[in-house]
């Protein structure tokens, strides 16, 4: 986690996923800009999914019961 609030090059390290992975967003972030997301992760779409998710915010993404029912729906995939 702390690796993430200081990123050497975050576009490199995006290009460089291979591992399916699921990015999880609160449509209400205060921290970042949601709609930007699937933008700054489209070099990575074969291997990463974005999912906004509606009514929360930034810490909301790991409180919620929503985010356990993406991630569960995710894995089915």
């Amino acid at each position: 986690m702390a690796v993430n609030f200081a990123p050497k090059d975050y576009q490199e390290d995006i290009l460089r996923i291979e591992t399916p992975s699921l990015v999880l967003v609160g449509k209400n972030d205060e921290s970042f800009y949601p709609d930007q997301f699937k933008t700054v992760f489209e070099p990575a779409e074969n291997w990463v999914s974005v999912k906004i998710l509606q009514d929360a915010s930034h810490l909301d993404v790991v409180s919620d019961k929503k985010t356990i029912k993406e991630i569960m729906n995710w894995i089915k995939e």
